[in-house]
C-alpha cells in the first residue's frame, strides 16, 4: 500500500511566493493556494501548488520550495537567493 503524500499547504491557505524571471528570483508576492498536485514516481515524489496571486487572474504553478507561510520568511529566502 502506498504511503500518504506529505505537503505543507492546504488549498485556501494564504502564502507568500518567490516568483522567478529567466531563472532568477524576481519578486515576493502574496497568493492563495488553489490546488495541490503530487507526481509520484518509483524514485521520488514532487509536490506542486497552483496559486492565485493577488491581482492576477488564473493560477500560477509553484514548487513547494518557493512557498512560505510568512512574508518575513519569504523575504529572507529571497535575499539569500539574490546573493
Amino acid at each position: 500500500m502506498a504511503s500518504p503524500i506529505s505537503y505543507a499547504y492546504e488549498p485556501e491557505t494564504v502564502v507568500w511566493v518567490i516568483t522567478t524571471a529567466n531563472g532568477c528570483a524576481s519578486a515576493v508576492k502574496e497568493g492563495t493556494v488553489i490546488q495541490v498536485r503530487a507526481n509520484v514516481l518509483s524514485t521520488s515524489t514532487t509536490v506542486k501548488y497552483d496559486v492565485r496571486l493577488v491581482g492576477d487572474d488564473g493560477t500560477t504553478e509553484f514548487d513547494e520550495a518557493d512557498l512560505f507561510a510568512t512574508l518575513n520568511d519569504a523575504i529572507t529566502e529571497y535575499e539569500a537567493r539574490l546573493t
